[in-house]
C-alpha cells in the first residue's frame, strides 16, 4: 500500500493510518503514470453508510475500488491454489502420480 507522507501539510504516518486514507487522486495518477515502478497500481477506498431511518438503523460497509480489481485477486488466487493443493497431498500419492 502507498501512504503519502506531506509535513508541510501537516501529513504525518500517524494521521494516514487514523484517516485511512494513503493518497488523493492527482497522486494516484502520478504513480500509474509510471510503469517503470509497478506493473499495475490499483484504488480502492472502504465505504461505511446506514441504512433506515428507524432508531436503529444498520450499518453497511463496503470497499469501492478502481476496474481491475478482481482481475488481480483472481490471479493471486489461482497462483496460490497449486501450492494449497500440492500440500494438502499425502507424500506417497504425490510420488506415485509422478
Amino acid at each position: 500500500m502507498l501512504r503519502n507522507v506531506n509535513e508541510k501539510a501537516g501529513i504525518n504516518r500517524n494521521q494516514q493510518r487514523t484517516m485511512a486514507q494513503s493518497l488523493s487522486l492527482a497522486e494516484f495518477l502520478d504513480w500509474q503514470q509510471q510503469p517503470e515502478l509497478f506493473e499495475q497500481v490499483l484504488a480502492f477506498r472502504s465505504l461505511k453508510t446506514r441504512l433506515g431511518k428507524t432508531d436503529h438503523p444498520e450499518n453497511v460497509f463496503g470497499l469501492q475500488a478502481a476496474p481491475g480489481l478482481f482481475p488481480l485477486l483472481a490471479g493471486l488466487v489461482a497462483s496460490c491454489l497449486p501450492a494449497w493443493r500440492a500440500a494438502r497431498l499425502d507424500p506417497v500419492k504425490a510420488l506415485r502420480n509422478e
